[in-house]
């Protein structure tokens, strides 16, 4: 059971896995239903596109595509999905450390969200960003640190903060 804090919140995220994609309803663990379909607008994604699809037809009376027509559709979009995404990570990240280029006296506050001996996860949430960085060991999960920013290597997309003093 993780805890409702953002270190809690953090933990949590790392052990969640991939929705897994499949042309027939299958059960949602999380949610304890038997048979679960998703979809969301089909602008937002193409499977989204396909199941609007399939809905249509049925709701009309036409005949749904088949499961290798599904299969094919859908597997074509998703073998691109892990690069798209990866490439919208990296585009942000890039784009925050332009932004603490701009700005090389930036401070703010990161919290403690994972702490391994003299190191730790540290979350900065005003710039949606996490960095690790020794720390005290005096210092608990969802402690607050007082940051500035240290160094930016644009091209390795490294930013480094140190502890700010009070």
């Amino acid at each position: 059971d993780f805890a409702d804090t953002l270190s809690g919140h953090f933990a949590r995220r790392r052990t969640l896995t991939r929705s897994q994609l499949s042309s027939t309803p299958a059960p949602h663990a999380g949610l304890g239903l038997e048979i679960y379909a998703q979809s969301t607008s089909p602008l937002r994604r193409y499977a989204d596109l396909v199941v609007h699809q399939q809905l249509r037809a049925h709701i009309s009376g036409a005949p749904p595509l088949d499961e290798a027509e599904v299969l094919a559709r859908v597997g074509a979009a998703e073998s691109v999905t892990g690069s798209v995404r990866q490439a919208e990570r990296l585009a942000n990240k890039h784009w925050t450390l332009v932004y603490l280029l701009q700005n090389p006296g930036w401070q703010g506050e990161g919290v403690l969200v994972e702490h391994d001996g003299r190191r730790g996860r540290v979350l900065i949430p005003e710039l949606d960003l996490e960095t690790r960085m020794t720390v005290s060991q005096k210092l608990q999960l969802d402690d607050s640190i007082p940051l500035q920013l240290s160094a930016v290597n644009l091209p390795e997309l490294e930013a480094r903060f140190k502890r700010r003093k009070s």
